[in-house]
């Protein structure tokens, strides 16, 4: 059996957030030969759900390692893989800081996105990942247990979030990983938790050997799950970076095919 785990936002999703018929029929291909495929992603499960029910992609062979890979399941059975989340604390900590910087903060619970004030960024957040959100006045008395991950986040002011990461990241290193999903995006999950981890996790669990599992990402948390596969891939729309880690770097781009293009060339040639 080979894995392939596969980032969605900018990988899979084209730039107005579809699967191409190419990718699509791809991944199917991959999976009827025993493969399997795996949405690798910071996404939440809710949002990965959406578009897995959307086009199909449930059932054998089939898995998902949501919120960089805190949360792995296997959409076969709806069991439960991997859950690492982070602690109340964290969460104490960065609503507590975040505001004090000007930037917007959120949670999860299992069915929504969890905010202390509402915001153009929220809403643009909500609808690109197609999961709702809710305005609570205290979010550690909304929170249904301790959450997978937390965001800080501006939508123009990258400096501030680095700033940000350099001066808070440190104080929370002991139990927790910070990374950029994209210049957005300043994501907080568990140490013990990531998309290279969740590449062990799951082959482990599954009993594959790291040699036949391959990886393909674009962006700072990419790069872990593309050093730890024993194949890692970059999208020719990738960071620098991201391809720098890489053994292959796709030609084409997430909007024509990228991932259909390793499926069919490298993985079941």
């Amino acid at each position: 059996m080979k894995l392939l785990f596969c980032d969605m936002d900018d990988t899979l999703l084209t730039s107005d957030k579809r699967i191409s018929d190419r990718n699509l029929s791809a991944i199917r291909r991959l999976t009827d030969s025993g493969c399997g495929f795996v949405m690798c992603t910071g996404r939440p499960l809710y949002s990965c759900m959406v578009l897995a029910r959307q086009y199909a992609l449930l059932g054998k062979n089939y898995y998902i390692a949501s919120y960089n890979g805190g949360q792995i399941v296997d959409t076969f059975d709806s069991r439960e893989l991997v859950h690492e989340g982070v602690s109340f604390e964290v969460v104490r900590t960065l609503f507590a800081e975040a505001p004090r910087w000007d930037l917007n903060v959120q949670t999860y619970n299992d069915d929504c996105v969890l905010v202390e004030q509402d915001s153009e960024y929220i809403a643009w957040y909500s609808k690109r990942i197609r999961m709702p959100y809710r305005v609570v006045d205290d979010v550690m008395e909304a929170l249904e247990a301790e959450p997978l991950k937390c965001i800080v986040a501006h939508m123009t002011d990258h400096d501030r979030l680095e700033r940000f990461q350099a001066e808070i990241g440190p104080k929370l290193s002991d139990v927790t990983e910070n990374i950029f999903s994209n210049p957005v995006l300043l994501e907080f999950g568990s140490k013990k938790a990531g998309k290279g981890i969740a590449v062990e996790n799951l082959s482990r669990v599954l009993g594959v050997d790291r040699s036949d599992c391959y990886a393909i990402g674009d962006e700072g948390n990419d790069i872990d799950m593309i050093k730890r596969a024993g194949t890692g891939i970059a999208m020719a729309n990738a960071i620098d970076e991201a391809k720098q880690a890489a053994d292959l770097v796709t030609r084409a781009d997430n909007d024509h095919d990228g991932v259909a293009e390793i499926i069919e060339e490298v993985i079941l040639r």
